[in-house]
């Protein structure tokens, strides 16, 4: 069944950002087992498996080698011009790519071709935008997070608790003919730790907020439950 988020490509490509080359392999060929013996659906044939991780290993390959090319190099998140060439390589054609492969797959099980793509990019290019910079901050700064101050601990659990809240109140609570204005509800907490944090509280409080507001809709709750549904039925 396609996911929303699929976060094993996300992991692959933080850790790929953050190692040399020469140890990419050793990254790939770790997904083997996890691929082909633990999380496998008893539906899905040994060939499309195959398929499938392939298609993800080099959509992957093919976003780190073009990042870690050319200026902007470990500071995709650091500025506007290295989040563009972010958002141009890996949220928008690898994943486009990727989804061609997927859909192409996926034809012989029974899935329309431009459905399945559209599920595949969407699943591959939100996953880039919400999770990755979120699981690459942390990898590289939760060191630092030991060595801040005990206030500063503590104003970042209270945005952090104020941004689940808002979010609670806004995609758990709230009903599709709810006001609008309550979908806004977190934005203050995400300024919030954009302007008192840094990269990894931020993107961390955007990922977080996604991943509640993906379940509170695929729950049949909140202002997104109906779209969430015809999603579901459509698949």
């Amino acid at each position: 069944h396609p996911s929303p988020l699929w976060f094993a490509d996300s992991v692959l490509l933080a850790a790929l950002l953050l190692t040399p080359r020469n140890r990419w392999w050793m990254f790939i060929a770790a997904q083997v087992p996890i691929r082909f013996f633990l999380v496998v659906d008893d539906g899905n044939p040994v060939w499309f498996l195959l398929v499938c991780f392939l298609n993800d290993s080099l959509k992957v390959l093919l976003s780190a080698t073009l990042l870690t090319r050319g200026s902007s190099v470990g500071k995709w998140f650091e500025s506007v011009r290295g989040f563009m060439k972010y958002l141009m390589i890996a949220v928008t054609p690898s994943p486009a790519l990727s989804a061609i492969g997927g859909a192409l797959s996926r034809g012989p099980l029974g899935s329309p071709f431009w459905l399945a793509w559209r599920q595949w990019f969407l699943g591959d290019a939100l996953t880039a935008l919400v999770v990755t910079p979120a699981l690459y901050c942390f990898a590289r700064d939760f060191r630092r997070i030991a060595r801040t101050s005990l206030a500063r601990q503590i104003e970042a659990c209270l945005m952090f608790l104020g941004l689940f809240a808002g979010a609670y109140f806004a995609f758990g609570l709230s009903q599709p003919e709810s006001s609008v204005l309550l979908v806004y509800l977190p934005v203050p907490f995400l300024l919030w730790a954009a302007v008192r944090f840094g990269l990894l509280e931020t993107s961390g409080g955007l990922s977080a907020m996604t991943v509640l507001a993906m379940f509170w809709a695929t729950a049949g709750r909140g202002p997104f439950a109906s779209s969430s549904s015809d999603i579901a039925l459509s698949i």
